[in-house]
């Protein structure tokens, strides 16, 4: 039977994986044929982790991605504050789709902290 358990990666490993799969297909293929060989290897049993962590990982995380996301915005805002710079519209727009980008996408990358983005296999 295959082994269904999603490989564990972090966020930054994530990002890199959707870049290889969007600029380097044959790369992002390579990388998926080793992640299905270490998965065809494995020994151990498999252990489904109770809802209740993942949910509370989850929270966490969104959470943490919502205060960084507000941390930003104010060091930039600050930064050009003090360089001199006056907010125009067009800087403020850019700032607000970077910063729904960063909320949108990175929940989607790992909601669960064990998103496989190799296999594209959630739960």
């Amino acid at each position: 039977m295959a082994d269904t358990r999603p490989t564990r990666i972090n966020f930054f490993r994530a990002v890199y994986l959707c870049g290889l799969l969007l600029l380097a297909p044959k790369r992002f293929l390579a990388e998926e044929d080793a992640d299905n060989k270490l998965r065809s290897e494995r020994t151990d049993k498999q252990q489904k982790e109770p809802s209740a962590f993942v949910v509370r990982r989850a929270f966490w995380t969104s959470l943490a991605l919502v205060v960084l996301s507000g941390l930003f915005g104010g060091i930039v805002g600050f930064v050009l504050k003090n360089a001199g710079f006056c907010a125009k519209p067009v800087t403020v727009v850019g700032l607000q789709v970077f910063a729904a980008l960063m909320l949108l996408w990175g929940p989607c990358l790992s909601v669960d902290g064990k998103r496989n983005m190799v296999r594209g296999d959630a739960y």
